[in-house]
Protein backbone atom coordinates (compact mmCIF):
# COMPACT_ATOMS: atom_id res chain seq x y z
CA UNK A 1 0.00 0.00 0.00
CA UNK A 2 1.53 3.69 -1.31
CA UNK A 3 1.37 6.70 0.91
CA UNK A 4 -1.06 9.61 -0.20
CA UNK A 5 0.46 12.97 -0.76
CA UNK A 6 -1.25 15.90 1.24
CA UNK A 7 -3.01 17.45 -1.53
CA UNK A 8 -4.49 14.40 -2.23
CA UNK A 9 -5.61 13.88 1.51
CA UNK A 10 -7.04 17.48 0.66
CA UNK A 11 -9.18 15.84 -2.15
CA UNK A 12 -10.41 13.30 0.24
CA UNK A 13 -11.42 16.08 2.55
CA UNK A 14 -13.27 17.67 -0.01
CA UNK A 15 -15.47 15.17 -1.49
CA UNK A 16 -15.70 13.73 2.29
CA UNK A 17 -17.09 17.84 2.95
CA UNK A 18 -19.78 17.51 -0.14
CA UNK A 19 -21.60 14.36 1.59
CA UNK A 20 -22.04 16.19 4.59
CA UNK A 21 -25.77 16.88 4.14
CA UNK A 22 -26.19 20.66 3.96
CA UNK A 23 -29.64 20.49 5.58
CA UNK A 24 -28.61 19.18 8.96
CA UNK A 25 -26.23 21.94 9.10
CA UNK A 26 -28.45 24.55 7.86
CA UNK A 27 -31.46 22.65 10.58
CA UNK A 28 -28.76 23.15 13.41
CA UNK A 29 -27.98 26.96 12.40
CA UNK A 30 -32.23 27.48 12.65
CA UNK A 31 -31.90 25.54 16.28
CA UNK A 32 -29.57 27.76 17.44
CA UNK A 33 -31.60 30.69 15.90
CA UNK A 34 -28.64 31.93 14.10
CA UNK A 35 -29.56 34.37 11.15
CA UNK A 36 -29.11 34.82 8.07
CA UNK A 37 -28.07 31.32 7.02
CA UNK A 38 -26.13 31.56 3.81
CA UNK A 39 -25.24 28.70 1.71
CA UNK A 40 -21.31 30.06 1.73
CA UNK A 41 -21.52 29.67 5.29
CA UNK A 42 -23.28 26.12 5.29
CA UNK A 43 -20.40 25.16 3.05
CA UNK A 44 -18.03 26.29 5.04
CA UNK A 45 -19.32 24.63 8.23
CA UNK A 46 -19.40 21.62 6.21
CA UNK A 47 -15.66 21.71 5.36
CA UNK A 48 -14.77 22.32 8.98
CA UNK A 49 -17.08 18.88 10.09
CA UNK A 50 -15.30 17.42 7.38
CA UNK A 51 -11.66 18.35 9.17
CA UNK A 52 -12.44 17.46 12.21
CA UNK A 53 -14.19 13.95 11.10
CA UNK A 54 -10.80 13.58 9.40
CA UNK A 55 -8.99 14.66 12.64
CA UNK A 56 -6.64 17.27 11.37
CA UNK A 57 -6.67 20.41 12.60
CA UNK A 58 -8.89 23.06 12.05
CA UNK A 59 -6.68 25.66 10.80
CA UNK A 60 -6.52 28.81 8.56
CA UNK A 61 -4.71 26.59 6.13
CA UNK A 62 -6.34 23.27 6.45
CA UNK A 63 -9.57 25.17 5.63
CA UNK A 64 -8.46 27.62 2.86
CA UNK A 65 -7.03 24.29 1.15
CA UNK A 66 -10.43 22.62 1.76
CA UNK A 67 -13.05 25.05 0.84
CA UNK A 68 -11.29 26.41 -1.56
CA UNK A 69 -11.00 30.37 -0.72
CA UNK A 70 -7.57 32.42 0.51
CA UNK A 71 -6.16 32.25 4.01
CA UNK A 72 -7.46 35.91 4.76
CA UNK A 73 -10.96 35.23 4.02
CA UNK A 74 -10.64 31.87 5.90
CA UNK A 75 -9.48 33.48 9.27
CA UNK A 76 -12.41 35.96 9.02
CA UNK A 77 -15.00 33.02 8.20
CA UNK A 78 -13.37 31.30 11.05
CA UNK A 79 -13.77 33.99 14.10
CA UNK A 80 -17.20 35.09 12.46
CA UNK A 81 -18.59 31.37 13.09
CA UNK A 82 -16.82 31.28 16.58
CA UNK A 83 -18.69 34.59 17.36
CA UNK A 84 -21.79 32.54 16.67
CA UNK A 85 -21.03 30.20 18.63
CA UNK A 86 -20.06 27.32 16.65
CA UNK A 87 -16.27 27.06 16.31
CA UNK A 88 -14.35 27.58 19.28
CA UNK A 89 -10.43 29.42 19.38
CA UNK A 90 -8.36 26.93 21.35
CA UNK A 91 -6.39 28.79 23.96
CA UNK A 92 -2.83 27.68 24.29
CA UNK A 93 -1.03 28.82 27.67
CA UNK A 94 2.57 29.69 25.63
CA UNK A 95 1.61 30.04 21.77
CA UNK A 96 5.16 30.30 20.16
CA UNK A 97 5.11 33.09 17.42
CA UNK A 98 4.08 31.95 14.12
CA UNK A 99 1.78 29.14 15.25
CA UNK A 100 -1.35 28.84 13.03
CA UNK A 101 -4.46 29.76 15.68
CA UNK A 102 -6.62 26.55 15.50
CA UNK A 103 -10.09 25.98 16.34
CA UNK A 104 -12.76 23.40 17.26
CA UNK A 105 -16.40 22.76 16.60
CA UNK A 106 -18.72 23.95 19.42
CA UNK A 107 -20.02 21.20 21.22
CA UNK A 108 -23.22 23.65 21.15
CA UNK A 109 -23.37 23.39 17.47
CA UNK A 110 -22.10 19.79 17.87
CA UNK A 111 -25.61 19.24 20.08
CA UNK A 112 -28.00 20.51 17.29
CA UNK A 113 -26.23 19.22 14.58
CA UNK A 114 -26.71 15.33 15.69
Amino acid sequence: MSAITSMQAMELVQDYAKKIEEFRVVFAFKRMRLKPIREATVNFMRACIAIRDFGLPITTETVSIVYGTSRTNALSRLHTLGDRKCLLLKRRDISPKGQPLEWTIDPLFLEHYR
